[in-house]
């Protein structure tokens, strides 16, 4: 009988929680906002990472997508009504972050007429309006 090995993971693998102030900020003016972030809705490795140095990808439309792509780790079903107050909510937050440069990603909306474009437009509109100077 040959002896299994117990293999281990290399150092560089294994991602350490870093739950630095910077990580506390970004996720109080995530709640306060009321917005979502494909961090979170898709349980990123990455996201101490990223939040303790006020970086966030920012997910419009909900947190449900109503696809269930084997590949995405979103929750899939029947997505809530979308929130009127959302763009202004992420434009908000953005302002509150100090972001100068977003990125803006999208559950699907097949249950949208649109597929969820307008909403889109709104929240980049809102983004505009609030913070002059974010690319």
């Amino acid at each position: 009988m040959i002896e299994e090995e117990k293999l281990t993971r290399p150092d560089w693998i294994k991602v350490k929680s870093q739950h630095s102030s910077g990580f506390t900020n970004t996720l109080n003016v995530v709640k306060t906002r009321n917005v979502h972030t494909i961090c979170e809705a898709s349980l990123c490795p990455n996201i101490s990472e990223c939040w303790k140095n006020k970086t966030a990808t920012f997910l419009i439309m909900g947190d449900i997508c109503t696809r269930r792509c084997r590949f995405c780790n979103i929750t899939a079903g029947i997505p809530k009504r979308l929130d009127v107050g959302e763009p202004e909510n992420v434009a908000k937050a953005i302002q509150d972050l100090k972001i100068e440069y977003v990125v803006i990603t999208s559950v699907t909306r097949d249950d949208l007429e649109d597929l969820g474009s307008t909403h889109f437009a709104r929240v980049i509109q809102a983004i505009q309006k609030l913070n002059d100077k974010v690319a």
